[in-house]
């Protein structure tokens, strides 16, 4: 009998640990499973495969110099000096993700009969060096060598221009820098955590916990926390004056994101193109795109 009592107490006990131990794998496992594969995510986002455009300003008519600047971390930042003997001021231009500064070419040449240019690769893209892009946080250090650059070349004023993520990096810039006069953001994403969440969307529930460990990768390797990567926070701290350009098209970043900068910083300019997808916007407007940010330029610059 008392054989008996022990097996069944003995038996209930093991049944009881293996109960545990199951349970405890049931959350260990979905959580090395996720930290995984938000690893490979970060990985993906961050490293983007090199992207090299064959067009440079030649092909536009415009000569140019190749320079390398030196950010405050030491990463090589590869840019094109455009100079133009006429003018003090400059103009910065920054590429969208994942591509480089020739991207952005046909789509600005045109300043450079009122400015000096200075085309920039961004960090991990292009001919620039390092090795993770940080959707523009790390990024504003690129914007800072260029503008210490400008300086140093006697240049009086200088704006931005920013196309996608560039045009993020230029906002979060010129909220910290008073050298920045004036910036022209086409097709900006307002929170860089709600364009991931976006991305997402399709794991539905599951891209929560997705966005979570991401966001702590994002701290441990860039510095910040994803979720205050925020272009739209940093707005309403710019005193320099703002150019907000989007399509009401855009499948990549939705209009909305300019709309809620636009919230931000009241003064801004906003001009909405009709029927422009992402990267269309000067395709679509045409003359009038060069019209409208070269007079927002002689207005602010």
């Amino acid at each position: 009998m008392r054989n008996s009592e022990n097996f069944r107490l003995l038996t209930k006990l093991k049944m009881e640990n293996l109960a545990l131990k199951i349970a405890i794998r049931l959350i260990i496992y979905p959580f090395i499973a996720y930290f995984i594969f938000s690893a490979i995510m970060f990985f993906l986002y961050t490293h983007p495969a090199r992207y090299i455009t064959r067009e440079t300003p030649e092909n536009f008519g415009l000569k140019y110099e190749e320079i390398n600047l030196k950010t405050e971390d030491n990463i090589k930042i590869n840019a094109w000096l455009l100079r133009n003997k006429k003018s003090k001021k400059a103009l910065i231009l920054c590429h969208g993700y994942p591509v480089d500064k020739g991207n952005i070419l046909a789509s600005t040449a045109f300043f450079a009969k009122d400015y000096n240019l200075l085309y920039l690769d961004f960090r991990a893209m292009g001919k620039s060096g390092g090795f993770l892009t940080s959707g523009g946080y790390n990024e504003i250090k690129d914007i800072k060598a260029a503008v210490h650059f400008l300086k140093n070349c006697g240049m009086e004023k200088i704006g931005l221009y920013g196309f996608s993520m560039g045009a993020s990096a230029a906002i979060m810039a010129a909220a910290q820098m008073e050298d920045i006069r004036a910036v022209i953001a086409d097709s900006p994403f307002d929170d860089l955590y709600s364009l991931m969440d976006s991305i997402f969307s399709n794991l539905g529930v599951f891209r929560k916990p997705l966005l979570w460990f991401m966001c702590l990768e994002s701290k441990m390797l860039l510095g910040e926390w994803m979720s205050e990567i925020s272009p739209v926070k940093c707005a309403s701290k710019m005193k320099a004056p703002l150019f907000l350009i989007h399509g009401d098209r855009d499948s990549q970043i939705p209009m909305k994101n300019s709309l809620h900068i636009k919230k931000s910083k009241p003064d801004a300019l906003l001009w909405i193109i009709k029927n422009a997808d992402h990267g269309e916007a000067y395709f679509f407007a045409g003359k009038e795109y060069e019209k409208r940010t070269l007079d927002f330029l002689r207005t602010n610059l």
